[in-house]
């Protein structure tokens, strides 16, 4: 079964650079259509992607819709992983693909209120086009259940952390970046198939760069939403 779902996420953005501030604001709407399929994988795509801030457009150099194939993990312990686009690749089809992870749970065969788990990994994204090492840790709790629209929907909250470390070359001059950040995510599952369908919450992520000549730092609070369609 084909489902469709829209990722919103609306940031904001205070750049410390050689100790003078700017704020800007920036929103991204990606919308993504998928299925699961029977070797356990997820198959679809990215049928538009919108950013901006005054007004949106789509990135340039990017052709819609844009394939995506992910694994699906097995177990509740395990996150999903990239296929199509490759894990790590510094293309813009990954960096555009990348929000489609918060839309993705796996949870234990029987869930019960109050009952928690997690999940950990360690991937590679790209930044700026520097590789990065991120591990991310993600708590899940069953915080209950509710009828949506004549459908059972399971309640989940959802708590991560996330660490970022790389290393690369800008202008031929050698730069360092790392982050930490936290976020919370409170998630609405439909109890047949156990797809999301809402969610809202918040990430925050300090983020700084450094070079010879130059450094900066980002804080960057943004809040991301989910809806199926």
């Amino acid at each position: 079964m084909k489902v469709s779902h829209i990722f919103r996420v609306d940031a904001l953005v205070v750049s410390r650079i050689d100790g003078r501030n700017t704020v800007d604001s920036v929103s991204s709407q990606a919308t993504v259509t998928w299925e699961s399929t029977r070797d356990g994988q997820w198959v679809g795509a990215v049928t538009d992607y919108l950013v901006g801030t005054d007004s949106v457009r789509r990135p340039p150099g990017i052709t819609f819709p844009t394939p995506i194939v992910i694994t699906r993990p097995r177990q509740p312990t395990q996150v999903p992983r990239f296929v199509v686009p490759a894990e790590g690749s510094c293309v813009p089809e990954a960096a555009i693909s990348q929000v489609v992870r918060e839309g993705i749970v796996t949870t234990p065969s029987v869930l019960r209120r109050g009952q928690t788990w997690s999940d950990s990994a360690e991937t590679t994204v790209c930044r700026d086009s520097i590789p990065l090492r991120v591990t991310t840790v993600r708590r899940y709790r069953v915080a209950g259940a509710e009828l949506r629209a004549g459908r059972l929907v399971v309640l989940i909250d959802r708590a991560s952390t996330v660490r970022m470390r790389g290393e690369g070359r800008q202008l031929g001059e050698p730069v360092q970046l790392s982050a930490e950040g936290t976020g919370t995510m409170q998630l609405a599952l439909t109890a047949d198939d156990g797809i999301v369908a809402a969610g809202e919450g918040t990430n925050e992520l300090v983020l700084t760069f450094t070079g010879r000549r130059r450094s900066q730092e980002l804080r960057q609070r943004s809040t991301v939403r989910i809806v199926r369609r």
